[in-house]
């Protein structure tokens, strides 16, 4: 209910470079979608209710990183510190499933590269293209 703003990035950030330092594993599991209906059910996630629904299969994959659990086909990274340099770059408006029909969320875009070089050598090109 309160809008990110650009100002917000660089705290995100932050809490991203913490995650990534921790090494926190990413582990997968599959479950069925009646599991995942109850568990996502219970945490009030509705947009994920209706994807499950939406996807009428019998078993959904699952991940897992540190108290963070998610709806996500994968793969990942085994463990966070696998991480390689990374920038947020920008926020923006989008509707629910491209309907202006429905609740309007915000997306946060960012990259990552393997290393500081390749994201800083990316980032000038995107600046000499504006």
């Amino acid at each position: 209910s309160t809008p990110i703003t650009e100002s917000d990035l660089e705290a995100i950030e932050t809490e991203m470079k913490r995650i990534i330092n921790e090494g926190q594993e990413f582990k997968q599991y599959n479950i069925s979608s009646n599991e995942a209906n109850t568990m996502f059910k219970d945490q009030s996630e509705d947009y994920k209710l209706e994807i499950i629904d939406d996807l009428n299969v019998n078993e959904v994959s699952i991940y897992e990183n540190g108290p963070f659990i998610d709806l996500c086909r994968g793969p990942h990274v085994e463990k966070t510190n696998q991480i390689g340099a990374f920038k947020l770059v920008k926020i923006s408006g989008a509707y629910w499933r491209g309907s202006e029909k429905n609740t309007m969320l915000q997306r946060i875009y960012g990259t990552a590269f393997h290393n500081p070089k390749e994201l800083k050598k990316y980032l000038i090109l995107i600046l000499i293209f504006l």
